[in-house]
């Protein structure tokens, strides 16, 4: 019951006992029991009402508290949120503008692609092109090659032509040049000297080399070489064939020479291939190289059997 209603009603039995008083003529003592025992059956349960509302209004206070702690954490958990959600619609544009930047390379890539089987099928066909001209450069290759041997066949039997023309020829080296010489005069007495009877009629002609360009700037000045041909063959080989004597000459017939080299009247082909023999055989250590009747000789000592050599082939074959 609520505490008005109950002050009310202890109210009405208060009157009513003061009424009842005045009929009953109480005495003062009694009366003051008498409103005692209202008081306490009226006050103190109001008292204990009020107390009770109070301790509950300590509980709904508390509650409340408790309760707007609770609001304010939802509030701050929804201020959380908010922040999560803004960084969630940051985060999806940045997804977004990821998928349209991931689109544009994609489409980037379909057209590298596009580019890529483009530029493969033009290197097929560059590959077969390529195939097809490396057949027909290797078909012109062999035609070449098969051409260059010929033309070194016929190179080789001019040369052979035009060494067969030498025969009769020899060279003389280290003579040195003077004033009016007689040239066939000389050869004359270098051949008496080696023991070889030649008369000047035995002399078809005979003159000096002119020397080259690099002979006549070399540091080390080079006589002309003077080649002599002669009408016999038979002294023209007896006369090389004393070649190997001319280191025992004491006293040569001209004026400051010191010392003589006989030797084939070679092309310029078979000169050059001699000097290129001559390297190889210091190289290999090969003991003997000669020249005879044009052609070219090599051997590694004197047991083993002479190589002919007549190309530069021949000197890569060599061990």
């Amino acid at each position: 019951m609520p505490v008005h209603n109950k002050v009310k009603n202890y109210a009405e039995k208060s009157d009513q006992a003061v009424n009842k008083n005045r009929k009953l003529d109480l005495t003062y003592k009694e009366f003051e029991l008498l409103v005692k025992e209202m008081l306490n059956n009226a006050i103190f349960p109001v008292m204990d009402e009020l107390n009770t509302l109070k301790n509950d209004l300590k509980v709904v206070t508390e509650t409340n508290k408790e309760m707007k702690k609770e609001i304010e954490e939802l509030i701050n958990k929804n201020k959380n949120q908010q922040t999560k959600i803004i960084q969630l619609e940051e985060i999806t544009k940045e997804i977004d503008a990821l998928k349209i930047e991931s689109e544009n390379i994609r489409q980037s890539q379909e057209f590298i692609c596009s580019k890529f089987d483009d530029i493969h099928s033009d290197y097929e066909k560059l590959l077969c092109s390529n195939k097809k001209q490396k057949t027909e450069l290797q078909e012109l290759s062999n035609y070449t090659n098969e051409m260059s041997k010929q033309s070194t066949k016929e190179a080789f039997k001019i040369d052979q032509l035009d060494q067969y023309g030498r025969r009769e020829n020899l060279e003389f080296e280290g003579v040195p040049l003077s004033k009016d010489e007689d040239v066939g005069e000389i050869v004359v007495k270098l051949a008496t000297q080696l023991g070889t009877c030649v008369r000047k009629s035995d002399i078809s002609t005979a003159h000096r080399i002119p020397l080259t360009s690099h002979q006549t700037n070399n540091k080390i000045p080079k006589h002309p070489t003077i080649i002599a041909r002669f009408t016999n063959r038979e002294i023209r080989n007896a006369i090389f064939a004393t070649r190997s004597q001319t280191k025992k000459i004491t006293e040569f017939p001209v004026e400051g020479m010191t010392k003589l080299y006989i030797n084939e009247n070679l092309t310029k082909l078979r000169k050059r291939l001699f000097w290129f023999t001559k390297q190889k055989v210091k190289e290999l250590n090969y003991k003997f190289v000669w020249t005879h009747n044009g052609n070219i000789f090599i051997r590694k000592s004197e047991k083993t059997e002479k190589i002919l050599i007549q190309s530069e082939d021949d000197l890569n074959q060599l061990k």
